[in-house]
């Protein structure tokens, strides 16, 4: 249980610490990174404006909590955090004894892809309806978050893509 010091202030310990850390983290990457759902939130009823009314809360609680810590460690803490940065990790998935899943790094993955890409799509000669019967696309489309949707005109993305970051299978 908190209790106060003479100044009213609490005891800050490592796993409140974590969790302010995280406030600051998601602080940070919703101002940073929330205009790429804006669209998609935009479909939603009041989507864009809940997504915004979460980040002004959090944005204005954090100053509040921070205030609740003794002067010394207000201190310490106030300059760790503006040095401080905050990472976000996927972890590997684990299912049961669900045999079939691999956890691949999504850097390997865009390579791989890329390259499978390069190779098949160059001479591609589908058009129109054709585009969306493209073995390649479903894959794609099947594993991983690649936009490989037929472009307005019904053309593939991926068409006459010659050099798309080529890499050396052997290296």
């Amino acid at each position: 249980m908190l209790t106060p010091d003479g100044d009213g202030k609490y005891k800050l310990s490592n796993r409140e610490y974590y969790g302010m850390l995280c406030m600051v983290g998601a602080i940070n990457e919703m101002e940073l990174h929330g205009g790429y759902l804006k669209e998609r939130l935009r479909k939603i009823p009041n989507g864009w404006r809940d997504y915004r009314l979460a980040q002004s809360l959090l944005t204005s609680l954090f100053p509040a909590v921070l205030r609740t810590i003794p002067g010394r460690k207000f201190r310490a803490v106030e300059q760790e955090i503006k040095h401080a940065k905050i990472k976000l990790e996927i972890n590997p998935v684990t299912i049961g004894d669900f045999d079939g899943v691999t956890y691949i790094e999504q850097q390997a993955l865009m390579d791989a892809v890329n390259y499978i890409i390069g190779m098949n799509c160059f001479m591609c000669e589908l058009q129109g309806g054709d585009v969306k019967k493209c073995k390649i696309r479903k894959l794609l489309d099947g594993m991983m978050h690649y936009d490989v949707d037929p472009n307005p005109d019904g053309s593939c993305p991926c068409e006459g893509i010659l050099e798309v970051e080529r890499i050396n299978p052997r290296d």
